[in-house]
């Protein structure tokens, strides 16, 4: 019988340095072909200085110890998904980093997964939440409009019970009420028609650098988006909002005559009630979650 050949030990470890060297090779490679498109660079919001800088200390002192994610798109090709300060920063200071490649099934998919990563983040503003949201509200309806609507068809037609709507749907993940995901989309058709294409304005708007009343935006662009373009562009050159709307002339509804004071006021009261009589904490989430909205419409 032949004798079985056993590999001693120095031979398990020139196989074991053999493959961490591939590995590092592979990686090696990866980071080579990284790439920034932009349209993946306009769902990331830019850092403001200090937060920058913090992280720019933070990695010189202690290395990138989040990685990077990345979307193999060719052959020799790595889309940037997240992580793209980290990488500017290590691309500047020479500091290696990590990676980790995910499988998108299409940009959609990727872009899907971009605004549900920064959602789920704790330094983001509530004006930055409400963008994103109300940018998954329009790209889910987008998506799904026409096929939700069959389905509502075919369920009445079989006596069914309804699925549920897409607001309802990103209501239930978020906490928050439905009105407030049909709020998010305007709040995001009315910075984008303020802003155009000055991405770095709508940082500071979202970011809170620059501070616009969300009610009186979201009316005045509904009321005269023209207007709304000329006030964004006085905007860009220092001028405060108040400033930027008297310059133009235009009318800007005063938040405390605004028909969203008396709806959020309701809900308040309505989902108070709800939670003590029926000891819902959903509900009481919700009245927490319209409070600090109806703060937002008084006070900013």
């Amino acid at each position: 019988m032949a004798k079985k050949k056993f590999l001693n030990k120095g031979g398990i470890s020139d196989i074991i340095q053999k493959a961490k060297e591939q590995g590092q090779n592979s990686d090696t490679q990866i980071k080579e072909n990284i790439v920034i498109l932009e349209e993946f660079e306009k769902l990331i919001f830019p850092l403001s200085e200090e937060e920058f800088i913090q992280l720019e200390e933070n990695i010189i002192n202690e290395g990138c110890r989040e990685p990077l994610v990345l979307w193999k798109q060719e052959e020799d090709k790595y889309a940037l998904i997240d992580g793209h300060n980290r990488y500017k920063i290590c691309q500047k200071h020479r500091i290696d980093f990590k990676i980790f490649v995910k499988d998108f099934e299409d940009v959609e998919v990727a872009k899907d997964w971009m605004i549900n990563n920064q959602l789920g983040r704790r330094n983001v503003t509530e004006e930055t939440k409400s963008w994103l949201r109300g940018l998954q509200y329009k790209r889910e309806k987008k998506k799904q409009g026409w096929q939700v609507g069959q389905k509502d068809l075919v369920a009445e037609n079989k006596g069914g019970k309804k699925p549920k709507r897409t607001v309802q749907i990103l209501a239930e993940q978020h906490n928050v009420s439905s009105s407030t995901i049909q709020r998010d989309e305007k709040f995001v058709d009315a910075v984008d028609t303020l802003v155009g294409d000055d991405l770095e304005l709508r940082k500071k708007i979202l970011k809170k650098e620059i501070k616009i009343p969300k009610t009186q935006l979201t009316k005045l662009v509904e009321a005269n988006p023209a207007g709304a373009k000329k006030v964004g562009n006085i905007i860009k050159k220092g001028k405060t909002w108040q400033e930027a709307v008297e310059k133009v002339g235009v009318q800007s509804e005063k938040t405390q005559t605004s028909p969203n004071i008396q709806k959020l006021k309701k809900e308040i009261f309505n989902n108070i009630e709800k939670a003590i009589n029926k000891k819902d904490k959903k509900a009481l989430e919700e009245s927490i979650q319209s409070l600090s909205e109806l703060k937002g419409l008084l006070f900013n």
